[in-house]
């Protein structure tokens, strides 16, 4: 991994999950990697802070500490939008000029009424009428989706991989300016 950069991963499954035994249709007899293995070379490289994933629906929070207990990295499992409660993780990065890095991950809610209004097709109407239905769902276990007090509003606290006052202003400035540039050449031929 590059230098002075921190590496955050997202994906689809997460820990629990990552046990696929399918065979690649593209590539016969290729291995497939599974969460222990995944896992351990995560933690293989000091910048990796975070992975961030869903696909059980359910927030959860769990450190995975490299060999010799001085770093490693969080897994942070989302919610869903489709399920109550419809929550999502803010996730703020924060250098606590100590040598450490919070990680803070703050549930929030959409703050759409419960309950749909007939006809309302309004931004607010749908967001309603979609926790109406996550709510509804009868094979569900909502409150169980929330994860525990542990799991929404926490600090997860690292040590610092790099002295992060290497990383400026006008250098993430830029890194966005390219990423943009990138994503509206690429989007240009689909879009118009």
């Amino acid at each position: 991994m590059e230098q002075n950069k921190l590496a955050i991963i997202m994906s689809h499954q997460n820990s629990l999950t990552l046990e696929n035994t399918a065979e690649s249709v593209f590539q016969p007899g290729e291995p497939l990697i599974h969460a222990d293995e995944f896992i351990a070379m995560l933690v293989k490289y000091p910048n990796m802070i975070m992975w961030v994933n869903g696909h059980t629906h359910t927030n959860t929070i769990r450190p995975h500490p490299n060999a010799d207990g001085t770093g490693g990295f969080w897994e942070v499992t989302t919610a869903s939008c489709i399920d109550y409660p419809q929550q999502q993780q803010l996730i703020d990065l924060v250098d606590n000029r100590d040598g450490t890095l919070s990680i803070f991950a703050i549930t929030i809610d959409h703050a759409s009424p419960a309950q749909w209004t007939q006809g309302d097709l309004s931004q607010v109407g749908m967001a309603s009428l979609s926790r109406e239905f996550s709510s509804n769902d009868w094979t569900a276990t909502p409150l169980a989706l929330m994860g525990s007090d542990l799991d929404r509003n926490v600090e997860m606290l690292l040590p610092a991989p790099f002295d992060l006052d290497t990383i400026s202003d006008a250098s993430l400035e830029r890194e966005a300016m390219a990423r943009k540039a990138t994503v509206i050449k690429n989007t240009r031929g689909v879009t118009g």
